[in-house]
């Protein structure tokens, strides 16, 4: 290895070690408080947010976190949320600016190469949107057809083609939009066959929007988990001792149910 790289990979190694004696969780009992990243608050008009389900998620993660601070700092409420950008959350965990990420974080080879992830604890993926009796039943039905896409982020629609390309082995045609209401109106108009998100996204939007369309079969199978810092054994065995128990007793389903979330929960296993 070049003298630069290595120089390179032994600070990201320092940087990663000192992040996990930070959120180590002897070090979280003695500062008194957990620090989790998570969704922001969002627009306070849900039917101008970009994600339908964006506040049914949050509250399901942030009951998931209060969960962990109960067991780590003996209350729910000795936790610190820090609201972050999609982009900026799993940089300040490796950082050690927070002692765990959750947000609805793909469980995926990329980000398993820079995290540690939890058992996951929602399962999901990306599905289609569109009009009653529409064309996709399946992923091949993709093929030869223009799709809407979500551009929340820099970069979002790039990697959901990716995500949809990898799978249908083919690219994907995609047209940006920024939020559902463009995705419905590039559909009626014609310049589209359906709206490409993630299937809760869809789930949610059709409950409350859903004359005269439905949703496709998920297309892609994805899990999601709590994202620790490499090498934070300690911590990491601990969130997955919080989540076992919460499957196990039910509460992870009743708190799917009280954020209005299309249920997801996963058994458990390997992320």
């Amino acid at each position: 290895m070049p003298p630069l790289a290595a120089l390179f990979a032994l600070l990201l190694m320092m940087l990663s070690t000192a992040a996990s004696a930070a959120s180590d969780p002897d070090a979280i009992r003695a500062r008194g408080t957990l620090v989790v990243s998570v969704k922001n608050l969002g627009d306070a008009d849900a039917s101008r947010h970009r994600d339908p389900a964006h506040f049914h998620k949050r509250a399901l993660e942030v009951g998931i976190a209060r969960a962990i601070a109960a067991r780590l700092v003996g209350s729910p409420d000795k936790l610190e949320l820090r609201m972050l950008r999609k982009p900026q959350r799993l940089p300040a965990l490796r950082a050690g600016e927070v002692d765990l990420a959750i947000s609805m974080l793909r469980v995926t080879p990329e980000s398993q190469a820079l995290v540690d992830f939890s058992t996951p604890y929602y399962q999901g993926g990306l599905a289609v949107l569109q009009k009653r009796g529409g064309p996709v039943h399946g992923l091949a039905d993709l093929r030869g057809r223009r799709f809407a896409v979500l551009d929340r982020n820099e970069g979002d629609t790039d990697r959901t083609t990716q995500r949809l390309g990898a799978a249908l082995g083919a690219p994907l045609e995609a047209e940006p939009v920024d939020n559902f209401r463009a995705g419905i109106e590039a559909i009626e108009s014609g310049l589209v066959a359906g709206l490409v998100s993630e299937s809760a996204n869809i789930d949610v939007f059709l409950a409350r929007h859903g004359d005269g369309y439905e949703r496709s079969v998920p297309l892609t199978n994805e899990r999601y988990a709590v994202a620790v810092a490499k090498g934070n054994a300690a911590l990491l065995a601990l969130v997955n001792e919080v989540l076992a128990e919460m499957r196990d007793s039910g509460e992870l389903a009743r708190l799917e149910q009280a954020a209005e979330l299309p249920a997801g929960g996963v058994a458990g296993g390997a992320p």
